[in-house]
């Protein structure tokens, strides 16, 4: 698989499933082996029947290959098709169960691949299913034919119980990642939104932490600890971003091109396998990191005093310490070979110029082929002085100490030796006989002398000699340079990290309204069952989800949400003193599923270590994020709409726990009315009565608001907008309609379908009949669905009418009585008669 963040880079990760049906759960087998840094890891899982805990290890994992077994069991096979065929991140095929006779000969199978005997990885290799899967990881990769693999391979158990789990449904619903053709750099994305990395090991990081988000509470708050630090130091905070980071290489790409090339020399492979992997090059560029990173602790060192010396907090100073200070410093100590190895063998000031060679003194011939190199370059230069000179001479003025004829080195396949001058000067090196026009660009003009010809020639000759006389040295070099591709790997690690928490603290401090630190909770309850909440946050239980104008990241990013530019900002509140379930009804497009999303969303900022965009937020640690939000068929697959909603939400019923936050919206729109609500109102239900789950509901079945009058801890939300029955400019005769985007306490009966239908443009006669049907079938349901209600309506109407009839009596008694002729009471009468003729309509419709 390619990653998200670099194409040419590859993350090919295999993977082997072995699935096997006990009495009560499927049982499975699991093997990766990631194909850069040659590490086996191995997990033994107990799932549900949906495979959710599969499902979520690999969208952690992301493996580019996946082959399957499944023992005696046609339901699991089908879903474990289902799951790894609704995804285009891997490509999967079906393969038997390896036969007995190579589980008896597993660890003569699996011996040249391990750096230790099999048997010191005796609790890893235990399961039966883990070595299953790994006979068919080993055999149908063909793991044993690689010689990169001989001898450099560990055997590890994959922690599958320390990151919040989150389904493929999850990320697409939440948009975490860009869809296909999508900028990794776009704010339309929450990774896009994040993505202010100075590195490509930066951005890998942050995908990593994106699809395994953390559920402890001490490494969360280290996490967020550091983005602290980073937010209150300007100066280091700019230093870092704008000078050292961006200078730091692609550490994964040399670790990948050391760890190949180590392999090869252990295999004593020959030259023609070895010398495309890896070279000088390479070396300097780790060396040139090495350095940065030395500059990096040095800065973070600095503040951190400044920091302890101005009275910080100490869990602060220390957590900045622990995961970032403590193992860069460990690990640039062990670099000091490296750094001397590189500083006594290759040319570094040579490599700034791009020659990437042997220090001289090494071997008299290499000595006297520099002295040669040397003596060709003090020609180039004086040529080159002595164009500068005559151009000086054409122009009749000079300018100053800059160099108005420079060299440069050609695109391409060729790479003699050019000048260059500005296009200004062109003109006087139209003479053919001595100058020799490579091309004209836009602001320079490019070409050649003979002169110079021959002494590019000739220093490229003298250089290629270098380069044969150097071979031996350079594979001497190499072969010790390449025994680091761990220490890399792990410096990747730690300038990734860097990279992503300092990524973090620019995300929330650019935002328009800065992010700020959420209070994490464990999500279990410390106060009694009865105690209420208050409102200002002001009461707080560890169970709590409190946020105080929490904004949606991605919508306020575009700047398009209201007439004001600002996105509108909601509370909320969820917690197991009365408010486990919101039930979000309102109108279309009024802000429902974006309220729901940008809840999920804080979640998993919190839980990467991210502030959050809101005023105030206190955040429990959930162990899982579920998502029901919009399902689409899977026609080759045979699954329609409906059946794909159905299957979400059964994986979130068998999935969910108490410390789980699920959203859903609108549950139950793909069948039939009756049978849509039914569905939604039992599933809700089973949530807060069953799972006792955070869960946030929106839909347009406005009855399911009466849960809240039923059942405990459910609490009914509701959207707003206005309607106005003032004249539109653009639209003559045509309401106005106003969204508000404000989540407030209560609920709804109306979703304002037929208005936004009539805002998007449809035909004002199709809007008019659109109308009268949707009335028409409101006192269809109101006569003949809930009579009583209908009833108890009427009565109601009826009783406003009689008393509005005898007020009018009596004013028209008295007027009676009181006035002496029939102009006064017909003057004074003359209100209550045209109220009296406005209960006859009314008693009309009534009757």
């Amino acid at each position: 698989m390619n990653s998200i963040i670099d194409v040419n880079f590859k993350t090919q990760i295999f993977c082997s499933i072995v699935a096997k049906q006990t009495i009560t759960e499927p049982k499975l087998g699991i093997s990766l082996f990631d194909v850069n840094n040659g590490s086996i890891s191995v997990a033994n899982i107990e799932d549900n029947e949906q495979l959710s805990e599969l499902e979520s290890l690999l969208v952690r994992t992301q493996p580019s290959n996946v082959v399957y077994a499944v023992q005696n069991d046609c339901l699991s096979l089908k879903r474990l098709r289902n799951i790894l065929d609704m995804s285009n991140n891997w490509t999967s095929e079906e393969i038997g169960f390896p036969k007995p006779s190579s589980v008896e000969n597993f660890e003569d199978i699996i011996s040249p691949l391990l750096r230790r005997t099999s048997k010191s990885y005796g609790k890893e290799l235990e399961s039966e299913l883990i070595r299953q899967s790994l006979l068919n990881l080993i055999r149908h990769f063909q793991l044993v034919q690689s010689k990169e693999n001989n001898s450099q391979c560990e055997i590890k158990f994959l922690v599958t119980k320390s990151f919040m789990r989150m389904d493929t449904a999850c990320l697409q619903s939440l948009r975490i990642f860009p869809s296909k053709g999508e900028s990794n750099k776009s704010s339309t994305n929450l990774f896009g939104l994040l993505n202010k990395t100075r590195t490509k090991v930066g951005a890998r990081r942050l995908e990593q932490w994106l699809r395994q988000p953390l559920i402890d509470e001490k490494q969360i708050n280290s996490r967020q600890d550091v983005v602290e630090f980073f937010c209150k130091n300007d100066f280091l905070r700019q230093k870092l971003y704008g000078i050292h980071m961006r200078k730091v290489c692609d550490l994964d790409q040399i670790a990948v091109r050391f760890r190949t090339f180590a392999s090869l020399v252990a295999s004593e492979s020959s030259k023609s396998e070895r010398e495309p992997k890896f070279g000088l090059e390479d070396m300097v560029k780790l060396y040139d990191s090495v350095m940065q990173s030395g500059n990096i602790f040095s800065d973070i060192k600095d503040a951190l005093e400044e920091n302890k010396n101005s009275g910080s907090s100490s869990n602060f100073i220390q957590s900045v310490y622990d995961l970032i200070l403590a193992p860069l410093e460990s690990t640039l100590n062990r670099f000091k070979d490296y750094v001397r190895l590189v500083e006594k063998t290759i040319d570094l000031e040579e490599a700034e110029k791009g020659n990437y060679l042997i220090i001289p003194y090494f071997t008299p011939e290499l000595e006297k082929l520099s002295d040669e190199k040397n003596r060709i370059q003090r020609k180039i230069e004086a040529h080159r002085k002595d164009l500068d000179s005559y151009l000086c001479e054409e122009r009749g003025y000079n300018e100053g100490s800059r160099e108005a004829v420079r060299v440069i080195r050609g695109e391409g396949v060729d790479t003699t030796l050019c000048f260059r001058v500005t296009r200004k000067d062109i003109e006087y090196f139209q003479d053919k006989k001595r100058f020799r026009q490579v091309r004209i660009n836009k602001n320079d003009y490019i070409f050649r002398t003979k002169e110079l010809i021959e002494l590019s020639d000739l220093e490229e000759r003298v250089i290629k000699d270098y380069n044969i006389e150097q071979e031996q040295v350079l594979i001497k070099a190499l072969s010790v340079a390449s025994t680091y591709w761990s220490l890399v790997s792990r410096l990747s690690g730690i300038l990734g990290s860097i990279d992503v928490l300092l990524s973090f603290s620019m995300t929330s401090l650019c935002a328009q309204i800065p992010f700020v630190r959420p209070k994490m909770v464990s999500g279990e309850c410390n106060l009694a069952s009865d105690m209420e909440m208050s409102e200002d946050g002001s009461t707080n239980c560890n169970c709590r989800f409190y946020c105080k104008e929490l904004r949606h990241p991605l919508i306020e990013a575009q700047g398009t949400v209201s007439t004001t530019g600002q996105f509108v900002a909601n509370n909320v509140d969820l917690h197991r003193h009365g408010n486990l379930l919101s039930i979000i009804t309102g109108p279309n497009m009024g802000g429902k599923s974006t309220y729901i999303r940008q809840i999920a969303i804080c979640s998993l900022l919190a839980q990467i270590g991210c502030y959050v965009p809101a005023k105030e937020a206190q955040v429990p640690i959930m162990d899982q994020l579920m998502c029901r939000v919009g399902a689409s068929d899977a026609q080759i697959l045979g699954i329609s709409t409906f059946f794909a909603e159905m299957i979400e939400a059964s994986a979130i019923l068998r999935s969910a726990t108490e410390r789980t936050l699920v959203i859903v919206d609108e549950l139950g729109r793909g069948t039939s009315t009756f049978d849509g609500f039914g569905l939604a109102w039992s599933i809700a239900n089973y949530l807060v009565c069953q799972k006792k789950c955070y869960t946030l509901f929106a839909t347009h079945f406005h009855e399911l608001s009466s849960l809240a009058s039923s059942t405990p801890n459910v609490t009914n939300l509701r959207v707003t907008a206005s309607t106005s029955k003032a004249l539109s400019v653009s639209k003559p005769g045509s309401g106005v309609l106003k969204f508000l985007y404000k989540v407030e306490k209560g609920f709804t009966d109306k979703s304002l379908g037929v208005d936004v239908a009539e805002l998007s443009g449809l035909p004002s006669e199709t809007v008019k009949r659109s109308r009268e049907k949707a009335e028409e079938l409101t006192l269809v349901e109101q006569v003949y669905v809930n009579p009583q209600s209908c009833q108890n309506k009427k009565r109601l109407q009826l009783t406003n009418v009689a008393s509005k009839l005898k007020s009018s009596l009596e004013t028209v008694l008295n007027s009676a009585e009181t006035c002496s002729d029939s102009n006064m009471f017909k003057e004074a009468s003359l209100n209550s008669i045209q109220n009296l003729r406005e209960i006859l309509n009314l008693s009309v419709i009534l009757c």
